[in-house]
């Protein structure tokens, strides 16, 4: 037996590879795991229950409290491993969020307020509640090549984010076409801006 994550919750894992085990064995093995997780354990958290942050998002989607036109796209499930493994960050106004040429790889979704994205110390565009930025970092694009940041993003007022670690982002693109779609779309469309074409 080993441990693993079931749509973003610990779970323990048992892979039978002997071919001389039977339906005992595994009861066996299904009772032992009874007499060793203690009674208080098991019913404060279940095996498989999320994190308190992971536990406290959930809470926050089914509340309203936190809402964002990409969690849509995805099932119950892989909501779920969205909000278990990401961060919620509050960002005040005039701070900045990414800064040009790092090499972090998070996705961010906005979740309310406004940021402006420059690069080379130019204004590009401004984004506001539902949408999200960060994607071309984040994306794996062959061979563990990933893009450093192009641009900074800076806070124009005080901003309510959803920080989605890279992996998360890959694994998901690969099994919903619609989240991959999205991307692979505003990457385009984020790559054709250049400062020359847009108003100061």
């Amino acid at each position: 037996m080993s441990s693993t994550r079931l749509n973003g919750r610990y779970a323990i894992r048992m892979c039978v590879l002997n071919h001389t085990t039977t339906q005992a064995d595994v009861d066996a093995a299904v009772d032992l795991i009874g007499e060793i997780v203690p009674a208080s354990t098991t019913s404060a958290a279940p095996v498989g229950a999320p994190n308190r942050r992971g536990e406290r998002m959930v809470l926050a989607w089914a509340s309203g409290d936190l809402d964002h036109p990409i969690l849509h796209l995805l099932s119950d499930g892989d909501r779920e491993v969205v909000l278990d493994q990401s961060q919620r960050r509050r960002v005040d106004a005039g701070t900045d969020i990414i800064v040009q040429w790092d090499d972090t790889h998070e996705m961010y979704l906005l979740l309310d307020g406004s940021v402006r994205v420059t690069r080379d110390d130019r204004a590009v565009t401004d984004l506001a509640a539902g949408d999200f930025f960060g994607e071309l970092a984040t994306v794996e694009w062959g061979a563990g090549y990933r893009y450093p940041r192009l641009a900074s993003v800076a806070a124009i007022d005080d901003v309510d984010l959803l920080v989605v670690p890279g992996a998360v982002v890959n694994r998901l693109a690969a099994s919903v076409p619609d989240l991959a779609r999205l991307i692979d779309q505003t990457v385009h469309d984020r790559l054709a801006f250049t400062p020359d074409t847009v108003e100061p």
